[in-house]
């Protein structure tokens, strides 16, 4: 079955092997433990990482029981390996593991070692909601650092691969393509294709965000074709996710509706955190786009009502969008902007912020976001791998109309309008174009 990529049905197949050992006087709670970590590594090609995580952690009891710190780090630090985002839900820590990880890695020898690395590396990744990008950045730098001294190539994929989801903030886009890229051509070199293809995809996400699109086609479709092959369901919903929005902008209605459908059955096949969000996101976009963002307005905001994400923004915003001003100024009142946060997430919201501030002639608002989003300028607003949405220039543009500064506005929409040509994103430009003669600049 793993000769085929038949991801599900290995994991079904050590699923039985497990039950089996219920009724086998002979078996260990190292033999439970090796078939938990054979299964959840099935589970994570299958995109399953709800299954895989409580596997791990039953892969870790197995482990403690056997009195073996070094397999209950071991079953700790695969929690990581493989993911394309976040390994938990939004805002959310997996004390569990953080608990696992720190305790290894104080029982270890401070000398460098392929599972010091490992640990340091997925203890940034999983104190991502908890720590301050300083923090995971230095974890970061630690373990890239051991990797590079061990030598080993596969051991530096995968520390590059976790660096990068580790790090990311739209800050960070230039950095995670390096990281990416390099572990791409690595992973190609030793004959990992997996490897190669989350790397592609990391890669593709982050040329994205960077304002590169033509890069990020030329590495999904890459990138794409192999995860089709290898039968890799998460990478499959993050490529499809991150070229939807690109297909919208650019009119192109029948091939987005197919990566629509795509993602919609991609999302019934995984069981990853965010991945409901990624989902709905794909729907909101769509619509937005093609015509019928009022037929949205309320499913989003009974969705924004139980959702960690910073949402205000984004309803006001569309809100404003189908000519419900006065609705978005009350949402507001009563679902407060939130600013202050940095994460995958976090340039989405921004950019809306700004263009709520124009809607609503909040120049406090506008100058507060104008801070955040001004060193963007030439890179795309999207919320992570999804739900890209035009050129940040164009809510740099809308800030400075809210601040009564239509000369500056009149700049950085021009410069949006280059690149919503240069990007092939029509409609984008066309929505510019309307909101322009609207606000007049």
């Amino acid at each position: 079955a793993r000769d085929l990529h038949a991801h599900e049905e290995t994991a079904a197949l050590l699923g039985s092997a497990l039950a089996a050992m219920g009724d086998d006087p002979s078996s260990t709670a190292h033999d439970r433990y090796d078939v938990l970590m054979a299964r959840a590594d099935a589970y994570r090609w299958s995109g399953r990482w709800v299954e895989l995580t409580a596997d791990i952690r039953s892969a870790i009891d197995a482990a403690r029981t056997v009195g073996d710190a070094e397999l209950v780090l071991r079953a700790a630090t695969s929690g990581a390996q493989g993911a394309l985002w976040q390994t938990t839900y939004h805002g959310e820590v997996d004390e569990t593991l953080v608990a696992a990880l720190r305790e290894g890695l104080a029982a270890l020898p401070t000398e460098p070692s392929a599972l010091r690395c490992r640990a340091t590396v997925a203890l940034a990744g999983e104190l991502y909601y908890a720590e301050p990008l300083a923090v995971r950045r230095a974890l970061v730098d630690e373990a890239l650092a051991m990797a590079d001294k061990l030598g080993d190539p596969a051991l530096r994929v995968e520390v590059m691969q976790i660096s990068a989801v580790a790090v990311w903030t739209s800050a960070t886009a230039h950095e995670r393509v390096h990281l990416a890229e390099e572990s791409a051509r690595i992973a190609a070199e030793i004959g990992r294709d997996r490897d190669t293809v989350l790397s592609l995809t990391l890669a593709a996400v982050a040329h994205a965000e960077a304002g590169r699109p033509d890069r990020m086609r030329e590495l999904a479709e890459e990138a794409m074709s192999e995860a089709q092959r290898l039968r890799l369901v998460y990478a499959e919903l993050v490529l499809s996710g991150l070229i939807m929005p690109w297909l919208a902008m650019g009119g192109r209605t029948q091939e987005c509706e197919q990566m629509l459908e795509r993602v919609q059955r991609l999302h019934q096949q995984a069981s990853i955190p965010q991945s409901e969000q990624a989902m709905m996101g794909a729907v909101f976009v769509y619509a937005v786009w093609n015509g019928s963002a009022p037929d949205v307005v309320e499913p989003l905001m009974a969705m924004a009502r139980n959702d960690p994400l910073p949402m205000a923004p984004i309803v006001g915003a569309l809100l404003c969008r189908v000519d419900r001003v006065d609705d978005a100024r009350e949402y507001v009142r009563t679902h407060p902007v939130d600013l202050d946060h940095d994460d995958w997430f976090s340039m989405l919201a921004w950019c809306n912020a700004a263009e709520l501030s124009m809607y609503l002639q909040d120049p406090v608002l506008a100058a507060d976001v104008l801070a955040l989003i001004a060193p963007f300028a030439g890179h795309s607003c999207s919320g992570g791998s999804g739900n890209a949405a035009g050129p940040v220039d164009t809510y740099i543009a809308f800030a400075h109309v809210a601040l009564g500064d239509t000369a500056a506005a009149s700049v950085h929409a021009d410069r949006a309008m280059a690149l919503c040509e240069q990007w092939e994103i029509p409609l984008a430009a066309q929505r510019l174009r309307d909101q322009r003669d609207q606000f007049g600049f």
